[in-house]
């Protein structure tokens, strides 16, 4: 019924023509973060094209600019200036309702020494909910009530991503680990004290994200 009111309205966007896949995409892999959202967002070279780890292939469509294959979104990468210490840049722009900056990941993978310091206790007082980090096999995993348990897979510093969404490692004034904060597009920067070592109790979690997203 909505088709008959609205005609083309409710027709998708065209799509981009695609251009030949520039010999310098295969630069711009890599792991990428938005300060804004917290978002994690990680590109690989494979089979002769650049792609989304696990997802979709980008097809350019300009001069370092693409798009998701089968989506009219725009993915747009900017180069630091010559001689300067700054990150890459990426502008995603899509079906949120302003584009989104992300910089990319410079900082190493924690080593076994790191990840054992991560390893702990984390409770929220806000959700009355208990975390524990353990290390099994090289790997730092996540779990809480009701038999959940998630892989943290590490992309750089302090920082991991999970099927929870992005989860990071706060630290206080001499290094130490003192709580986490976990983000998705529903939540932001949640942070979750370590006990122990930041306190009791945790901050009211930002302002959700609205998800605009299709899944």
């Amino acid at each position: 019924m909505a088709e008959i009111y609205l005609g083309k309205q409710m027709t998708s966007p065209a799509l981009p023509a695609a251009a030949p896949m520039p010999g310098a995409a295969r630069g711009w892999d890599g792991v990428y973060w938005s300060a804004a959202t917290d978002e994690v967002v990680r590109l690989e070279w494979k089979e002769g094209t650049l792609r989304q780890v696990g997802g979709a292939a980008l097809v350019p469509t300009g001069a370092d600019v693409f798009r998701p294959d089968g989506l009219a979104h725009e993915w747009r990468f900017t180069a630091p200036p010559a001689g300067s210490s700054a990150s890459p840049e990426l502008r995603i722009r899509d079906f949120w309702p302003s584009s989104r900056v992300f910089s990319r990941v410079t900082e190493p993978a924690p080593d076994a020494d790191a990840l054992a310091g991560f390893a702990g206790r984390y409770r929220s007082d806000e959700t009355d909910m208990h975390y524990t980090v353990r290390v099994a096999e090289g790997r730092a995993r996540l779990s809480w009530a009701r038999q959940y348990d998630v892989v943290l897979e590490a992309v750089g510093g302090n920082r991991f991503v999970s099927s929870l969404g992005t989860v990071t490692f706060t630290q206080d004034a001499r290094g130490v680990v003192n709580g986490l904060t976990i983000s998705n597009r529903r939540l932001r920067k949640f942070h979750v004290p370590r006990l122990g070592d930041g306190g009791e109790g945790s901050r009211q979690p930002e302002p959700p994200l609205q998800d605009f997203s299709l899944r």
